[in-house]
This record gives C-alpha cells, sequence and structure tokens, in this order.
C-alpha cells in the first residue's frame, strides 16, 4: 500500500506541475502538499476522496482561497 501511495504521489506530483506556466511554484507546492496528504483511516490520499475532481479547476480554487487567506491576515494584523 505504501509503494501505492508513493507511486501515486509521484504521479499526482507531475500532473500539478504540468500548470508551473499558469501558476506559482508556491502555490502549486501549497496544493500539491495539502492534497497529497494520505488519509490514515482510508489509505487514500486526499484528492482521491472526492468524486468529481478537476484539477485545474482546483489550481484556480486554491490561488483565490490563497489570496484571501493572505489579505484576511494582514488586515488581522493591523495595529
Amino acid at each position: 500500500n505504501f509503494t501505492k501511495i508513493k507511486i501515486l504521489g509521484k504521479i499526482f506530483k507531475n500532473e500539478v506541475f504540468k500548470f508551473s506556466s499558469n501558476f506559482s511554484k508556491e502555490h502549486l507546492i501549497g496544493f500539491y502538499d495539502y492534497w497529497s496528504t494520505e488519509n490514515e483511516q482510508t489509505g487514500r490520499l486526499k484528492f482521491e476522496e472526492l468524486k468529481n475532481w478537476n484539477l485545474e479547476s482546483k489550481l484556480k480554487s486554491w490561488v483565490t482561497f490563497s489570496n484571501t487567506k493572505k489579505q484576511k491576515s494582514f488586515t488581522k494584523n493591523r495595529p
């Protein structure tokens, strides 16, 4: 099972980084780190848990979410 997860993780990483011309390396790494986490109960990667998966759509949402999160943390920490 560990070998399967590792292989699937590499395949997923290659698919994510095909979008390197559209998204920053920072966003792709954060996205990959989040969605490639293994669910300890099911033994599957987080992205496998979703029935409908569209990588490009998820990446766009991730960028929007990241930008919103940065704006909130900036205003939250302002004096």
